[in-house]
């Protein structure tokens, strides 16, 4: 799992700051319930823009046809097949279309390819009853479904919600200049917080998240 991680800010007190920060103590443009639709919306979005909580999952194998991937993990990156021999050995999976495997054919042993198909993958090469999958990527934010449950952003990333949310609600309340001010905000944001992911995170047999 990710070691991104924010145990301090609860959604309780995250809308009471942004409350503060847009100047709306109480509501009148935006009650709580819609900030936090606007927190569920955000989750999606700075994942999308910054893929910035990398995971890896780790999948048994059991000679299955197919195998599903976290529901969570909204990118894959990389798969490596892990065998059981000692010292284990990690075999890259290429991605690689039906079609393609029909024409070109493919060798029977360890499984050298995959297709994936939304969260589910199949293996092609062989089905092997033992060893598992390794599958790099990254993950959606967990939404904060209770007022103590904490906002799943990293701590030196929260201010991404904050701009997210002020966005948005200075879009609700029609004020273009105000809007575009948090946008390009959270915009130049989330270009930076992806290239620090991209950099400090390899991906493949080095650990990471």
């Amino acid at each position: 799992r990710s070691l991104f991680t924010n145990q301090t800010l609860t959604r309780d007190d995250y809308i009471t700051n942004l409350r503060t920060r847009i100047d709306e103590d109480k509501a009148d443009i935006i009650n709580d319930t819609q900030i936090q639709g606007l927190i569920r919306q955000g989750n999606y979005d700075i994942n999308f823009r910054t893929k910035l909580l990398p995971e890896y999952a780790t999948v048994t194998l059991d000679g299955s046809e197919s195998y599903t991937l976290p529901t969570d993990m909204s990118e894959l990156y990389e798969m490596f097949y892990i065998d059981t021999e000692t010292p284990a050995n990690y075999n890259l999976l290429q991605p690689y279309n039906l079609s393609q495997l029909q024409d070109e054919g493919y060798s029977e042993d360890t499984p050298k390819y995959y297709i994936r198909n939304g969260q589910n993958f199949e293996l092609f090469g062989s089905s092997p009853t033992s060893g598992t999958i390794r599958a790099y990527g990254s993950r959606i934010p967990t939404y904060p479904l209770t007022g103590t449950s904490y906002i799943d952003i990293p701590n030196q990333y929260l201010e991404l919600m904050y701009l997210w949310c002020e966005w948005k609600y200075w879009t609700r309340r029609r004020e273009p200049d105000e809007a575009i001010i948090k946008r390009d905000l959270y915009i130049t944001m989330s270009r930076q917080v992806e290239e620090q992911v991209r950099d400090q995170y390899s991906r493949g047999v080095t650990a990471y998240g």
